[in-house]
C-alpha cells in the first residue's frame, strides 16, 4: 500500500534535533518506507541527519510518502506527531 499526504510543521522552532529524533522514533515503529520531501529534496524519515537537511521552519509544508504493509498506521502516527507540534509549544 502507498499513501501520500502533506504535513505542516506547527511548533515554533521548526524541526531541530529533538523533533527530528521524535520523527525517527515514531517512523521506526513501522515497516513501511517513509520519505519526507520539500520541493526536490527527499529524505528518509528514519534518519535524523537527513531530516535536519530539510531545514524545515514553522509553517513549512512537508510531503510524506509511506509505502508498505503498515503505511496507513505510519501515516496516521506521523500526522498526529506533527499536529501535536512534536510535544513542543505551538
Amino acid at each position: 500500500m502507498k499513501l501520500e499526504t502533506d504535513l505542516v510543521v506547527l511548533n515554533r522552532q521548526g524541526i531541530h534535533l529533538k523533533s527530528a529524533s521524535s520523527i525517527v522514533k515514531t517512523a521506526n515503529r513501522f515497516q513501511a518506507s517513509l520519505q519526507l520531501s520539500i520541493e526536490d529534496l527527499c529524505v528518509d524519515a528514519k534518519n535524523a541527519m537527513e531530516i535536519l537537511l530539510l531545514a524545515a521552519g514553522p509553517d513549512t509544508r512537508i510531503h510524506l510518502v509511506a509505502e508498505g504493509p503498515d503505511a496507513r498506521e505510519a501515516t496516521e502516527a506521523l500526522a498526529k506527531l506533527f499536529q501535536e507540534g512534536f510535544g513542543e509549544p505551538i
